[in-house]
């Protein structure tokens, strides 16, 4: 997928500058994702993250299957290369889980 459709205004993310963008994602990446309906929503679904949308998107990730689950979030850790914001994904990740578990 080019760089340009990854960060469309379809995704929201085209008003971040190049400069922040590349210190946070792996450019190498995004040349290499597959220019489809998943990819673009992963796409989406990181812009939502990074405007803080947190919880809307784990729950509309949740709405799908397993496997595609597995998907979108292996994908954004190969994604995302800043240390920093993998660190709070991963813990975002893993309190949302841990909330639907003692919900149900």
């Amino acid at each position: 997928m080019r760089i340009e459709q990854f960060i469309s205004e379809e995704c929201k993310m085209a008003n971040i500058e190049l400069e922040i963008y590349s210190g946070i994602f792996d450019l190498k990446v995004i040349d290499n994702l597959s220019d489809n309906d998943l990819h673009r929503k992963i796409g989406y679904w990181l812009s939502q993250y990074f405007e803080g949308d947190i919880r809307g998107v784990f729950e509309e990730i949740s709405k799908n299957n397993i496997f595609e689950q597995s998907i979108v979030y292996e994908t954004f850790f190969l994604l995302i290369k800043s240390r920093r914001e993998l660190k709070l994904l991963a813990i975002r990740i893993m309190k949302y889980q841990l909330e639907l578990r003692s919900e149900g």
